[in-house]
């Protein structure tokens, strides 16, 4: 689920680059 978005546990972004992030995550998960 994750395979485009790496961020390990201890590496959390903050919520704003979540809502960044996700963005290209489902971008990603579309291909």
């Amino acid at each position: 689920m994750w395979k485009c978005w790496q961020f390990r546990p201890e590496d959390r972004p903050t919520f704003a680059e979540i809502c960044q992030t996700m963005t290209t995550y489902f971008l990603c998960s579309n291909i």
